[in-house]
């Protein structure tokens, strides 16, 4: 009997999840039987699918399209809310968040019900605290070192790296004789890791000076390895040692090195190779947050607006910033004379700031109005006028002057584009008349008469032949 009400149960359990995937189906006409391998077909396509999407996701996040993975992920967690599958896809998430700098979106998804404070502990506690470290919060020395621990088969650096973090934490590092004896521990080191862990020292807590000044004591290995090499170059950076630096660093083409060579080329006022360097380092990473940052002013600064725009797109802005982010990408559309794209983004901003927008949005709406005709410049220059922007309060003048300036100002934008042409085409001609005199014609008869006074002979030749 008791056999028999499970099996009915079991049944009507198959059916009611089938009735969950379509209600407008009549399910009953299926027998047990078929609608169980129906269920069964089902559950593993979905569960292939899930499989598929969560390798996609990795496979995106590893060659930095980190926002294609963002959205699929994004997508799995709203379709799948089974706790396992949603802890997997939190991770991978709060991971990318990472990766893009937000360590706020990675701190919340990992504080979410789906990590349970003990069990998950191993798989979060890493990320936890390095995004921690943004914000300057404090955590227990104590879980750390039972992070360290419960990852120490799979981490990469060594538990040198953890003492000097620790040391920077506990105070260990105030102890006298601290720092010789770490120079000395530094003068015995073979391992690759410990010196990769020094040289990341000096770079995350600014002690760049005492690194760089003591890179003679290092195996050759520092030198030998590009890795390492990259690492000395930035402490020589960071010190501002910026030519040795630049020996460093010369010959290696990874993306630390392009991208420490760009801020080196900034540093030489030497623009357009720094954009060089920093387009090269963009390849390498496209999601880089410090490469599209340099980005914004190197592109800008070589006039390659959509390549600045580009890199605008690719971070993460939050609260106001997002703001003046939209105005910055509203300008580059502008300088590429997307007028249309430009005067949607204005307007839209125009909306968000509920008409109020802020100074270099202002100046802005009134050069997109005035480029499209748009008698909407009049008011925007009246109040950019009011942040004391002489440009536009001369334009307010111009707009009491002229029945309608703005198509006067394109006119004359016109016709000023058309005499610089004109004026590049007569450049490649170069008059040069100045330099030409013109020829002395001399008869040909007066030359033979001024040779027989010279020579009488010559003319009884004539006559012979």
């Amino acid at each position: 009997m008791k056999l028999l009400v499970v099996l009915f149960l079991f049944s009507q359990s198959v059916y009611a999840e089938l009735e969950n995937l379509d209600r407008e189906l009549d399910w009953s006409i299926y027998s047990e039987t078929q609608a169980r391998d129906f269920l069964q077909t089902f559950k593993h396509e979905r569960n292939l699918r899930l499989l598929l999407n969560i390798e996609r996701a990795k496979l995106l996040t590893i060659y930095g399209d980190i926002e294609t993975s963002q959205k699929l992920l994004t997508q799995l967690k709203i379709n799948y809310t089974n706790p396992n599958i949603q802890k997997v896809v939190k991770l991978m998430l709060a991971r990318n968040y990472f990766i893009l700098g937000a360590y706020e979106n990675t701190k919340k998804e990992l504080r979410t019900y789906s990590f349970v404070p003990n069990k998950d502990f191993r798989e979060s506690c890493l990320l936890l605290y390095m995004s921690s470290f943004s914000d300057k919060s404090d955590r227990s020395l104590a879980e750390m070192d039972r992070c360290v621990r419960l990852n120490a088969a799979d981490l990469l650096s060594d538990q040198f790296w953890y003492r000097l973090v620790k040391s920077e934490q506990n105070g260990t590092k105030n102890q006298t004789n601290y720092y010789e004896r770490l120079l000395f521990e530094m003068k015995q080191a073979t391992d690759y890791k410990k010196v990769e862990s020094w040289l990341k020292y000096g770079i995350y807590f600014n002690y760049e000076d005492l690194i760089s000044e003591n890179l003679a004591i290092l195996p050759s290995m520092a030198i030998l390895d590009s890795r390492l090499r990259t690492l000395s170059a930035y402490n020589l950076y960071n010190a501002g040692k910026i030519n040795d630096s630049n020996e460093y660093i010369s010959n290696i083409q990874s993306f630390n090195g392009n991208y420490l060579k760009a801020n080196i080329e900034v540093q030489n006022e030497n623009y357009k190779l720094s954009y060089a360097f920093n387009k090269a380092a963009l390849k390498k990473r496209k999601h880089s947050i410090y490469a599209n940052q340099l980005n914004l002013s190197m592109g800008w600064l070589n006039n390659e607006y959509e390549d600045t725009r580009n890199s605008l797109n690719r971070l993460v802005s939050h609260g106001d910033l997002q703001n003046y982010q939209e105005i910055y990408n509203a300008t580059l559309l502008y300088q590429e004379n997307k007028l249309y794209r430009s005067n949607f983004e204005i307007k839209k901003l125009n909306d968000s700031f509920n008409s109020q927008l802020p100074y270099p949005g202002r100046i802005l709406a009134t050069s997109v109005y005035i480029d499209r005709l748009d008698s909407e410049w009049i008011e925007s220059a009246n109040k950019a006028c009011a942040y004391y922007s002489v440009v536009n309060c001369w334009l307010k003048m111009q707009s009491t002057i002229w029945k309608d300036y703005s198509k006067v100002f394109k006119e004359a934008k016109e016709e000023e584009k058309r005499i610089s042409i004109l004026k590049n085409i007569s450049a490649l001609v170069k008059d040069t008349s100045d330099d030409i005199e013109d020829s002395v014609f001399i008869n040909q008869r007066d030359i033979e008469e001024l040779d027989l006074i010279t020579e009488p002979k010559m003319g009884e030749f004539d006559e012979y032949d």
